[in-house]
């Protein structure tokens, strides 16, 4: 093998190295997000969703209503690969009721299915 030929090896690994690392970081990036799927009779209104070690819910952060049967993408924008797995769900239907649920949301399927 020649030096050129060298060089050009070198460098498609050093290149193929840098994407490849830039791949697992932003697929870590996002480990929290999560589809959300309302599989009861209600329509979901709210939805609150706080790390397990916090005593406080945050805002909601639903966009939209979620009718029964229906589905939403949830993302969360600040996370990082360092922030917790383990959230509470607090879910408030049209009719005011409320379940609450703990959930570990860096789970491979990652989906939120409320009943």
């Amino acid at each position: 093998m020649n030096l050129s030929t060298t060089l050009k090896l070198v460098t498609s690994a050093a290149v193929f190295s840098l994407i490849s690392i830039f791949h697992v970081r932003s697929a870590s990036a996002d480990h929290l997000n999560f589809t959300l799927y309302n599989e009861s009779s209600k329509s979901v209104k709210y939805l609150y969703v706080s790390p397990a070690r916090s005593n406080k819910w945050g805002s909601n952060i639903l966009t939209r209503i979620v009718k029964s049967g229906d589905y939403t993408r949830v993302t969360f924008p600040n996370q990082t690969s360092d922030s917790p797995c383990i959230y509470d769900i607090a879910t408030v239907f049209a009719d005011r009721t409320k379940v609450e649920k703990r959930f570990n949301l860096c789970q491979e399927n990652n989906d939120v299915t409320i009943r």
